[in-house]
């Protein structure tokens, strides 16, 4: 037989809202062995969510997995499927997180610890606004919410990081 590992989780976005979304890993840490393995019954070669919101709605995201009996012949071909068990997909999660307003959000702070790095006024929609000299900008957060609801509507923090590195294993 065989037994072949999946992930399925893809981030489209890459690196946009990446510490909201947080990131899939593998079991490695004692407290996970204890939580997943023991209690949870996971497969110690399972992927959890390691941080954001990936950890936070692990049992909202996860669905549950597939499997498929066969009978095979001396080349390793099917015969014949004897079971097969769809893999079922977890539930969506949604959040008040506008991903073009993320994305402008994003850039403006980017671009503002740039122009602090260099010394140079940062190019507001009104007009440049002068900002101190910092070389060393290298990390900002911005938090963006609606006063009347209190919802999030961005969330920032940089340095960002790819999340598809830590599922397809080149990070983890």
């Amino acid at each position: 037989f065989e037994v072949d590992f999946q992930p399925s989780r893809y981030y489209p976005n890459a690196n946009t809202a990446s510490h909201i979304v947080g990131y899939l890993g593998g079991i490695s840490e004692e407290q996970e062995l204890q939580h997943y393995v023991e209690y949870k019954k996971y497969d110690i070669n399972d992927n959890v969510g390691k941080t954001g919101l990936e950890e936070s709605f692990e049992d909202t995201l996860r669905g549950s997995k597939g499997s498929q009996l066969v009978y095979t012949d001396v080349y390793g071909r099917t015969t014949e499927i004897i079971q097969n068990n769809d893999a079922i997909p977890g539930n969506n999660l949604y959040t008040t997180i506008d991903l073009d307003f993320q994305k402008e959000v994003e850039d403006i702070l980017r671009d503002g610890m740039k122009a602090m790095r260099e010394g140079k006024p940062y190019e507001t929609y009104y007009g440049p606004s002068n900002t101190r000299q910092a070389a060393n900008a290298q990390i900002g957060v911005a938090v963006v919410m609606d006063v009347k609801s209190g919802e999030v509507l961005s969330m920032v923090s940089l340095p960002d990081y790819n999340p598809n590195l830590f599922v397809n294993g080149i990070s983890s």
